[in-house]
């Protein structure tokens, strides 16, 4: 079974609360917001990779530790 974009983000960022919220638009196309929250700082975006990109920088700017690379 392939995962969906959010099973992938909650894997590569797991300290990290990831959701998404559809937005109606009247008079165009739906648009999903991809969210992501952790200690009080929250992220959106509306792709999966500009997620990941915003959460990166904020793990940078807050010197938390990111996966998979030594403090």
């Amino acid at each position: 079974m392939r995962q969906s974009d959010i099973e992938r983000l909650c894997e590569a960022h797991p300290l990290w609360r990831i959701g998404s919220v559809w937005v109606a638009a009247g008079s165009g196309p739906d648009i999903r917001r991809l969210t992501a929250s952790r200690e009080g700082i929250r992220v959106h975006a509306r792709t999966a990779g500009e997620l990941s990109v915003r959460i990166a920088r904020e793990e940078e700017q807050n010197g938390w530790r990111v996966r998979g690379r030594s403090e």
